[in-house]
């Protein structure tokens, strides 16, 4: 789940599902740049097709944007959307990725080995 840092520390608790961004323990590599790429997702910061290169390359299948979003990710997120389900003010995008996470912010085998066998997760 792409979502803000705040949000990427609930998600897990309460869905079961990873975060791309949360808690440093858990997102690794590259803690503090997935922090900023991810605020500049949801602030506006990046154009459309950085938008489905950052959803492809993180792996996401849904994209919550809380109620801070600034910017509406509708049509930058559309050739990747699935379906769009809005709670009030926040929406989740369910995406379609056909790839495992790639890039330099993508989760390594060994980062993800390290925060499972220790419990974390």
């Amino acid at each position: 789940v792409l979502s803000r840092v705040y949000l990427g520390l609930l998600v897990p608790a309460r869905t079961g599902r990873q975060t791309f961004v949360g808690d440093c323990l858990w997102s690794e590599p590259h803690c503090d740049t997935r922090q900023y790429i991810t605020e500049q997702l949801f602030t506006g910061g990046l154009r459309p097709p950085a938008v489905r290169d950052l959803v492809r390359q993180s792996g996401a299948r849904f994209v919550l944007a809380d109620c801070r979003t600034t910017v509406d990710l509708s049509r930058a997120l559309a050739p990747l959307a699935v379906s769009v389900r809005r709670f009030g003010c926040a929406s989740v995008y369910e995406v379609y990725t056909t790839s495992p996470p790639e890039g330099a912010l993508a989760e390594s085998p060994t980062h993800a080995a390290a925060v499972r066998t220790s419990g974390r997760q």
